[in-house]
């Protein structure tokens, strides 16, 4: 619980309601200490964190390939991960 905390939260109002939300971009640490997790429960292949973290990556990044700014934090999430 305490990792959660040090994370961004983000916060706004959308037609009156109070929205919550978090950085997934600062928040690939605590992502994948669940991915493994969730490898070691179901004894899944430890190469599936790859697949997972391109996942995370891809949707993230959600058709905004041609981003400058978004390019180099999708490349280091692919490649580093949570480190």
């Amino acid at each position: 619980m305490k990792s959660i905390i040090m994370f961004l939260v983000i916060w706004g109002t959308m037609a009156g309601v109070l929205a919550l939300s978090y950085s997934p971009y600062d928040c690939t640490p605590i992502i994948e200490e669940i991915d493994k997790l969730l490898i070691e429960a179901y004894n899944l292949p430890e190469d599936f964190l790859f697949t997972l973290r391109q996942f995370v990556a891809d949707t993230i990044e959600a058709g905004r390939v041609n981003s400058f700014q978004l390019r180099p934090i999708m490349e280091k999430i692919r490649t580093e991960g949570g480190q």
